[in-house]
């Protein structure tokens, strides 16, 4: 029986773990796209309440971090284990607003570009709180075969 993603603890499709997990959960996925949900609480890991929500800057990783489930998810569809990536750089971050306030929710919407066979890829992303666009960006990342080989700088 085909698992559905969208089930279970987003923390089991990501390498963060504890109050670094920072979106919610999946809502819809596929080999080359993935949409999360993320709702702004006062336990959130980056909540400011002098400003009474959380800094726009943040929705970058929320991007980064639904790039991962689905890599996440392809991992586990293939019986492996989930492994870290790397956000090589974005470009065009420029979001509508500067806080997303307490209690807001918002959907992250990624697409995969391209994925090249030593493991750069790009996608373009998306926040979106209802019908309304709330920041977009490219995002380039890296997933390399052998993590602790690049940590060692023993090749890409």
């Amino acid at each position: 029986m085909k698992t559905d993603y969208t089930k279970i603890d987003v923390e089991n499709l990501l390498p963060h773990s504890g109050d670094m997990v920072l979106i919610d959960k999946m809502l819809e996925y596929g080999d080359d796209y993935g949409v999360s949900g993320v709702k702004v609480r006062t336990d959130s890991k980056f909540y400011d309440q002098d400003i009474n929500g959380i800094h726009s800057e943040i929705g970058l990783e929320w991007m980064a971090q639904t790039i991962a489930a689905i890599a996440g998810i392809t991992a586990l569809q293939n019986n492996k284990p989930v492994q870290v990536g790397f956000l090589l750089g974005s470009r065009k971050y420029e979001p509508t607003t500067s806080v997303f306030k307490l209690d807001e929710e918002f959907v992250i919407q990624v697409q995969q570009l391209y994925r090249e066979e030593n493991g750069l890829g790009a996608f373009d992303c998306s926040i979106r709180q209802g019908n309304k666009l709330i920041a977009e960006s490219k995002l380039n990342v890296y997933a390399p075969d052998n993590v602790e080989k690049f940590l060692k700088g023993e090749g890409v």
